[in-house]
């Protein structure tokens, strides 16, 4: 018996489509600013590639990044030492002095109760060594007191000033690893990859 012909289907044909892409709804994803003039490709999707929204479509070099970003997280850490430390050493000054108030509070107390002994109980010399015995303790509170007041003024702007200098590390940090994160290019939604000519070569972007 003869065998009969194969189908088309059988055969399968080819077929070669030909157009262009409609880019009327296309996104572009373009380079974000750096502070370097160019910076390196370190890998991009195939082109035509299909790809999710979310997923990587390109990725930047970000050496650079990465060594600021490591020197900023060390500035950072001497910067939280630093406010640790100047706290803690406040803290100690501190209590030196509110401890030198309580005991020029104390002496003063003691030389009002005996400068309010009659004069005529004392002999005149003995009543006019406490009277001045009263002032110098008077003066003794006072200056105590005032260095207490004039050390957590200080201790508080020096705090204070350091503690902004640890912020301004934090923010740069965030700084940097938001621009290390905006060097991974992401698909805003579900497509396909074209990309574009080099503006310098005039060929396809290629990693």
């Amino acid at each position: 018996p003869v065998p009969a012909a194969p189908s088309e289907a059988e055969r399968g044909r080819r077929l070669l489509l030909t157009g262009q892409r409609d880019t009327k709804n296309a996104m572009s994803l373009v380079v974000p600013r750096v502070p370097q003039w160019n910076i390196a490709l370190r890998w991009v999707a195939p082109d035509g590639s299909l790809v999710k929204a979310g997923e990587p479509v390109a990725e930047l070099d970000n050496t650079n990044f990465a060594a600021e970003l490591s020197e900023k997280k060390l500035a950072a850490a001497r910067a939280q030492s630093d406010l640790d430390q100047q706290i803690a050493q406040a803290a100690i000054v501190a209590a030196d002095k509110a401890f030198a108030v309580d005991s020029a509070r104390t002496a003063l107390e003691k030389a009002k109760l005996q400068a309010a002994v009659d004069r005529d109980v004392l002999p005149l010399r003995d009543h006019q060594e406490r009277q001045v015995a009263r002032e110098r303790a008077q003066a003794d509170f006072e200056r105590a007191r005032d260095e207490l007041a004039s050390h957590q003024k200080s201790s508080a702007l020096e705090a204070q000033i350091r503690r902004i200098a640890l912020e301004k590390s934090l923010r740069e940090i965030e700084t940097s690893e938001n621009a290390i994160r905006d060097l991974v290019l992401r698909a805003p939604r579900d497509g396909l990859v074209v990309t574009g000519p080099h503006p310098w070569f005039g060929r396809k972007i290629e990693s």
